[in-house]
């Protein structure tokens, strides 16, 4: 209850003039500007609705000004990091693309200019639909990390990795990053499916000379406003999800009898191409997926979009985000060096920027929390700088992407807590990680081993062939797999 004051006249010779006397106030008696700035300054969205609820006076400011109260309760709340990548989303989502070119020159106005939204843009739908993505961000920031934290070999040692508020932003960024992704993916893919010609793609500086696939020279602005680092979080984002989903839809698929006669294998890897095309679904779509209650529920959140997926690669729309296009379009500038010098290739490297060949590669984050630890463990362990700075003799097999552990997400302290050594405090790439031996880096992780063996492949195999056979005779629906299992013991075994 809000008390206000009045100045009151004096009752007699006992009340000293001009004695301010306080009444209560009711919520219905409250100015209206005074119920907005306190609906406005709500903790969350469950104490807005519950305080929008509580009289009917308060309901109408809440309802008259809906749009406004909602945007600044939910977006004042987030993380500064996360809400400049939440903004970026938003904004590329409302971008309308008529040619390449015109992607191109959307991806460069909505990276310079103001990483803000403002509430006077929005409608009720689009807070809804930010507000859905949002939970989803949330949902998974927490998911990811704390299965390594409880399973994988490196990161589940006591004491040396944990989900800080600053790790937990990092997924956060990264995964809105990662639906700015699809947001453009699927845009790019939209107008080139109209017609579009690919040799209408903006002639200017490196991006002509990269691959003519469609996607790749506007993910090369794309990438050039995250560092590589930030890049590489959305690969490791990718083998995570799919590693958490998979389970989930492997099981609807034993079980649906439409998707489970069109697709007879699990997914069973974590860069599987199904993996990928349900990631291309949306965050939103995941989130429904991993907290659907029932069969019942399971089955309505992926028959709508159960054409959308597909295992076939060349039937995909999107693919495991593996390349960081801005840094391949730089060595495609280091080999035209070479070939106009008469260097060979890594001789070329070694000169590239001045004597420090990679760090020009690494690029500014698009938002520094001011921990070196994903950019100097990019440095010391992704597969490019070991393959660059080895020259191509060595390989990162402790970054292999069936084997993650999100290692760019992590800060330095815990980096070093684990047991790597000779990790540059700024990032730099100059010298190699030490890491000691019998770290648990070189033990494997596999969590969709189960699917891999050929009992589980010959039954999801059987399954199919069955389910095609109801299909043919008008059934539809829910198959009983663990009974087709039992019945068909014999027949797997020897199969």
């Amino acid at each position: 209850m809000v008390i206000h004051s009045e100045q009151c006249p004096p009752q007699g010779p006992s009340i000293p003039e001009c004695e301010v006397i306080t009444t209560p106030l009711t919520l219905d008696q409250m100015p209206n500007e005074m119920v907005l700035k306190i609906l406005s300054t709500m903790p969350n969205i469950n104490s807005l609705h519950a305080f929008a609820a509580s009289c009917k006076a308060v309901y109408n400011v809440y309802e008259y000004n809906k749009v406004q109260i909602l945007a600044k309760v939910f977006l004042d709340k987030i993380d500064k990091g996360v809400y400049e990548e939440a903004a970026i989303t938003e904004r590329l989502k409302r971008e309308k693309w008529k040619d390449a070119k015109d992607g191109c020159d959307s991806i460069l106005r909505v990276y310079n200019s103001k990483r803000t939204i403002r509430s006077e843009d929005l409608t009720l739908e689009n807070i809804k639909d930010m507000w859905r993505l949002h939970k989803s961000v949330e949902y998974f920031a927490d998911r990811l990390p704390t299965t390594l934290l409880r399973e994988h070999p490196v990161t589940n040692v006591k004491g040396h990795f944990s989900l800080t508020p600053r790790v937990r932003a990092r997924f956060q960024r990264a995964l809105y990053r990662l639906s700015s992704h699809l947001i453009i993916i699927e845009k790019v893919d939209a107008v080139f499916n109209a017609g579009q010609d690919s040799r209408d793609l903006p002639q200017h500086d490196v991006r002509h000379k990269l691959p003519t696939r469609d996607q790749g020279h506007v993910l090369w602005d794309f990438h050039t406003y995250y560092s590589a680092f930030e890049v590489e979080q959305l690969s490791c984002l990718c083998s995570l999800l799919t590693a958490e989903i998979a389970p989930y839809f492997n099981d609807f698929l034993e079980h649906d009898i439409e998707l489970g006669s069109r697709l007879n294998n699990y997914i069973d890897n974590l860069v599987h191409p199904g993996g990928m095309s349900l990631i291309s679904l949306g965050l939103s779509f995941l989130h429904s997926l991993l907290t659907a209650a029932t069969q019942d529920d399971l089955h309505e959140v992926v028959r709508p979009v159960a054409d959308q997926i597909t295992w076939v690669r060349g039937e995909q729309h999107v693919a495991l985000p593996k390349l960081d296009m801005r840094n391949f379009g730089d060595l495609l500038e280091i080999g035209k060096l070479s070939a106009s010098s008469g260097l060979t290739f890594w001789e070329s490297v070694d000169l590239w920027g001045n004597g420090k060949p990679l760090d020009c590669l690494i690029r500014t984050p698009f938002f520094d929390d001011h921990d070196s630890g994903p950019a100097s463990a990019w440095s010391a362990m992704s597969s490019f700088s070991i393959h660059m700075r080895s020259h191509g003799e060595a390989d990162g097999h402790f970054n292999s992407p069936t084997d993650p552990w999100a290692y760019v997400f992590w800060d330095l302290k815990m980096l070093e807590n684990s047991g790597f050594g000779n990790l540059n405090g700024d990032g730099g790439i100059e010298n190699n990680v030490v890491i000691p031996q019998g770290h648990p880096i070189f033990n494997t992780w596999q969590p969709l081993q189960k699917y891999t063996t050929p009992y589980a492949r010959k039954n999801i195999i059987l399954s199919a062939r069955e389910k095609c056979k109801m299909l043919e005779r008008g059934q539809a629906g829910y198959f009983d797999f663990e009974t087709f299992c039992e019945n068909n013991n014999d027949k797997c075994l020897v199969y």
